[in-house]
Order: structure tokens, then sequence, then C-alpha cells
């Protein structure tokens, strides 16, 4: 059974810039656009996937994936409506962040606005329905990591979910900083490109 959690209230943000303060410790492996989607698909570290474009038209793609010490950071734009299908990757937990809060797919069954966090589930496979112009972040890292973070930076009441929850509604005001910082990333590492 899904189970889904919301959080109601004030950030436990303790500081949401040390999130990731150590932008010199990253080692790109794949950033450009795509107009071919198995291309994509190839080019993707450490997933396994398989998509099917459900709508007519020209597919263009740009995908980003690096690590960031022990995480792997990604970011995927796509223009046209796929039903998706695979892996993340293997032995890391894999959180997606929307990356405009005016989002909607649908993911494991479920209609996902751009104010949930979801959770891949560990050890099955990811199925998502996406609409053109999708936007997407995706963390991965690993469980000792994860937990280490969400001690530092002040998310304690996510230790009971992880790896059990596929779904998270944040509190507005802390997961609208969390998107911020992850588009700050994403502007840092491409302009470094």
């Amino acid at each position: 059974m899904r189970k889904i959690y919301t959080s109601e209230g004030k950030s436990s943000i303790k500081n949401p810039k040390a999130i990731n303060n150590n932008m010199n410790d990253t080692s790109p492996y794949l950033h450009r656009s795509f107009t071919v989607y198995e291309e994509l698909a190839e080019a993707a570290i450490k997933w396994n996937l398989d998509f099917q474009q459900i709508d007519k038209g020209g597919f263009n793609a740009e995908a980003l994936q690096v690590t960031i010490g022990t995480m792997l950071f990604s970011r995927a734009f796509f223009s046209r409506a796929f039903e998706q299908r695979g892996t993340p990757p293997k032995g890391l937990i894999t959180f997606g962040v929307p990356a405009d809060s005016n989002q909607h797919f649908f993911w494991r069954g479920m209609e996902i606005s751009g104010s949930n966090l979801v959770q891949f589930p560990i050890s099955a496979e990811l199925y998502a329905i996406n609409k053109p112009g999708f936007d997407i972040f995706t963390l991965s890292i690993s469980y000792n990591r994860l937990v280490e973070s969400i001690d530092k930076y002040g998310f304690k009441e996510l230790h009971d979910f992880i790896g059990t929850t596929e779904l998270f509604s944040p509190a507005p005001q802390p997961y609208g900083l969390l998107r911020l910082h992850l588009q700050k990333i994403y502007r840092d590492i491409t302009r470094d490109a």
C-alpha cells in the first residue's frame, strides 16, 4: 500500500543555503539536448529507461546528470508526452522534484502536481505518464548519506518515510526553497560547463 504524507506548517530547514555549498565537487556525466529519444535513453547514466511517446510532434529534450559528492543530481525536460517505464539508479534512494510548481503528471497511478515530491520505490519499476513540457529534477543518494543530510539540515520528520512513502506533500515554503535551490544548482553547473 502506498503511503501519502502531508506536512503542514513552518519550515524545518535550518539553513537552506547550506544544503550544497560545495559546487566545486561536481563531476559531469551528461549535459546535452536530444531530438531522438533512443539517444537520450542510451546516454542516461545509471538509469534504465524505456519511454514511449504518446502524442504527435517532434521530440526535443534536455538532460543534465552530474555527481555532487555522493549524490547523482539530474534534470530532464521533455517537449512531448511520454509513457515512462524503467528503473532509477540501483542502490540509491531517488527523489523527483517537479521543476515547476504548475506541473501535473501521473505517477504509478496517482495524479501528481508540482507541489508533490515523489520518492521512487526501491527495487520497483518506474511508471509515469507526463504531459508535454515535463521538467523535473531527480536526486539519487545513498541511504546513509540521506539520513546524515536529514539530520544535518533539519528534515527530521522525513526519517519515517524513507523507502516507504512514494508521495510526499511538503509545506509550501520549505518546498519552494528546495526548488529554488535546485534551480540555482542547475544554473551554477550549466554556467560553468
